[in-house]
């Protein structure tokens, strides 16, 4: 299984493991491990982000989030 397949959240593993359940709904251990899970909100841009195509610029997320996004994940 790859992490991301683009424009296919519910398909992507990086979705399932933040969100701690599968595209059917089975349970699995999410992510962070041992941290607290993702901010619904983050979440949300992470699916986005997915069903845009996964873009590997940052106009996918609005200018000034990157950073916080990014720093979630220090």
């Amino acid at each position: 299984l790859k992490l991301v397949y683009p424009a296919k959240p519910d398909s992507s593993v990086l979705v399932w493991r933040l969100e701690g359940k599968t595209a059917s709904g089975a349970a699995l251990a999410s992510m962070p491990y041992l941290g607290a899970k993702l901010p619904v909100d983050t979440i949300k841009k992470i699916r986005d982000w997915i069903t845009q195509g996964a873009p590997e610029t940052v106009t996918a997320v609005k200018s000034g989030t990157w950073g916080n996004v990014k720093r979630l994940f220090r």
